[in-house]
């Protein structure tokens, strides 16, 4: 029995694309029409599939296109008594998928994603059941609110809808739909390894079987998926497994082809970050069960290119230093920089007493001084060599906000922490903006701060991501560092050491695994450390 599908024209393509264009982000794993069981996510985080607890950042946006290949994922129907033909049957569909997701406020994102049949290939028509045209298959929109979290683990709740643009489909019935979908996705990171979990209820709203179809409207699912991830740091890759699944809420169905109404379907990927903004997936998978669309293998590709992050953060979010559960391997790193924070915390050295001048008589019997040659002396180099610590030192912590800069008081030395410092790709060299914002709003913070306890000295941390090799990056953060740490020389005018240090992608406070963490990862770090005696 043929499936139809409404054919696509040039007026659905652009009123698609115009929805498109004012969407955010969409729907995971099992939740898309029942056409096909891949339906990437469109915030691009982490996995392919499953969703993770994160939501993209307000005002950042991330457009995703991916195609998959998908063979023998038709229903076959076998007539009563006739010798099955299974062996013999060569169909195979090819789909795609045009995601966009936006980030609405802080933990709340949304998103709206148009899956399409591009082609397909029967070698034969008779009992088996098809499409007779191409064109998109349903709308699916979501939205997502992560209900806590840290940049290692959190939970999130995810609502959306499918509303089918397929007519005559048996699989929800005349007059069916639309369908709604809530599901939990809670995700850990430890070390390299990332791992979430989603489960969920679908309502279905079946309508009435479709004449002659021989297939019987699916019910209410149970819906559930899972992934494991592991980051290859030195190649910028994640290794993706997942594994989902569909349990209808009934157990006995009727059905006249080969399809269990359950879906079980396992793939394995790789994703590829090309820079900070593009990654690209490759991968495939297999049914486990023979499902409703699942296919005896599948390929798929995709690319995900976001932008507009961050576009208006001048300070991170949290504590980076803060009292949160986090990897063993993060800690660690911090509680070195903790160490060589209080190897630096120390005083400038006052200015020696200068020495009596020597004299030389002259031939009238008065005292001529004699020249005596100046150096400058250089500016104290920052510690490198850092003893290891096994324990992250937990200092009294308060926060305050000096002229829209947000800072960490700590006792004896402030601690500033920005993502906005931007530099012209490749270079050294500040953007405007970046440069407006430290002459205006960072070196007048740093003064005000100065005159309610005397600042000792200022280290200038450079850090990056984990795109490019670890030695660009070190060289990148320590140039990047020096071009900063000469603007607050050449603008403060005060008698402060400053010092400039590159720390490249060694220290990093989130995921380097998605584009989000990276871009929190990518920043500059000031340590106001105080003389030991206040004015």
């Amino acid at each position: 029995m043929p499936i139809p599908a409404r054919p696509a024209t040039l007026r659905n393509w652009a009123f698609l694309a115009l929805i498109s264009l004012a969407g955010a982000k969409a729907s995971a794993n099992v939740t898309g029409s029942d056409a096909q069981n891949f339906n990437p996510t469109t915030s691009g985080l982490d996995f392919v599939t499953v969703q993770s607890s994160e939501t993209l950042e307000p005002g950042s946006f991330n457009l995703g296109l991916f195609a998959n290949y998908a063979k023998n994922t038709f229903p076959y129907y076998e007539p009563a008594g006739a010798t099955s033909r299974r062996s013999e049957r060569n169909n195979s569909l090819l789909g795609g998928d045009l995601n966009l997701g936006f980030g609405l406020a802080d933990n709340w994102d949304a998103g709206v994603s148009f899956p399409f049949i591009l082609s397909q290939e029967i070698s034969d028509t008779s009992n088996i059941g098809h499409y007779s045209s191409t064109g998109n298959t349903e709308i699916r929109v979501n939205t997502k609110y992560r209900l806590f979290g840290q940049e290692d683990h959190g939970l999130a709740l995810i609502a959306s809808g499918n509303f089918n643009r397929i007519s005559n489909n048996p699989y929800l019935g005349e007059g069916g739909g639309p369908i709604f979908n809530l599901e939990i996705a809670g995700d850990v990171t430890i070390s390299q390894f990332a791992m979430g979990l989603n489960l969920g209820y679908r309502w279905r709203n079946p309508g009435k079987p479709i004449v002659d179809s021989g297939i019987e409207p699916l019910p209410n699912q149970f819906l559930a998926s899972g992934a494991v991830s592991y980051l290859l740091e030195s190649v910028d890759t994640k290794l993706i497994f997942e594994v989902l699944a569909a349990i209808p809420e009934q157990s006995k169905l009727k059905g006249a082809t080969d399809r269990e109404y359950s879906v079980m379907e396992a793939g394995f990927g790789i994703k590829h970050d090309f820079n900070s903004n593009v990654a690209f997936h490759l991968g495939g998978g297999t049914a486990i069960s023979k499902g409703v669309s699942s296919p005896d293998f599948r390929v798929y590709s995709g690319l995900n290119i976001s932008f507009g992050l961050f576009s208006d953060k001048k300070s991170v979010q949290h504590d980076p230093y803060g009292d949160s559960q986090r990897a063993l391997r993060l800690r660690r790193r911090r509680a070195r920089l903790a160490q060589y924070e209080a190897q630096t915390r120390v005083a400038p050295t006052p200015a020696p007493t200068p020495a009596p001048t020597p004299h030389r008589s002259s031939p009238n019997g008065a005292a001529t001084p004699v020249p005596r040659p100046t150096a400058t002396p250089e500016p104290p180099k920052p510690v490198v060599k850092v003893p290891e610590v096994t324990e992250e030192p937990k200092p009294s912590i308060s926060t305050e906000t000096v002229r829209d800069v947000k800072v960490f008081n700590r006792g004896n030395y402030n601690h500033i922490v920005l993502n906005s410092i931007e530099f012209v790709s490749g270079t050294y060299e500040l953007t405007p903006e970046s440069f407006r914002y430290l002459t205006k709003e960072l070196i007048p913070s740093i003064r005000e701060l100065n005159s309610r306890r005397a600042i000792g000295t200022i280290v200038v941390e450079g850090h990056t991501d984990s795109v490019g090799g670890a030695r660009e990056n070190m060289d990148l953060s320590r140039g990047r560092a020096i071009v900063v740490a000469d603007l607050l020389r050449r603008n403060l005018n005060l008698n402060i050491s400053i010092q400039a240090v590159g720390l490249g992608e060694s220290n990093p406070i989130a995921d380097n695994g998605n584009y989000q963490g990276r871009a929190l990862n990518r920043r500059v770090e000031f340590k106001l450390l105080y003389q030991r005696s206040s004015r």
